[in-house]
């Protein structure tokens, strides 16, 4: 990947990560935390086990972007759990 690509990379994630609705209150910290994670997952590239919000572990696999998504935002492709929480269980539901 070329400098442009890497840089253009960067600016993507970054907005990304400052544009989610989860991560209303905790952009600086996700900033910090897609860092950190880019740093490991290219060191050390084990996995490691996560707790999501709802209580749950989670696997973090280093190749996966499923974990990357994990780690970038509060809740993973927000725009879709809350439509589905907004439809399914008629209750507000705010990011």
């Amino acid at each position: 990947m070329g400098r442009m690509g890497f840089s253009k990379s960067i600016k993507s994630i970054v907005g990304y990560i400052w544009q989610s609705p989860s991560n209303k209150g905790q952009k600086l910290y996700r900033l910090f935390l897609a860092a950190v994670w880019q740093i490991y997952k290219r060191l050390v590239g084990l996995p490691i086990i996560s707790r999501l919000d709802n209580g749950y572990k989670f696997i973090l696999e280093p190749n996966s972007t499923n974990s990357t998504g994990n780690i970038y935002v509060k809740t993973y492709e927000a725009e879709y759990i809350y439509f589905f929480e907004k439809a399914c269980c008629k209750r507000r539901v705010d990011p």
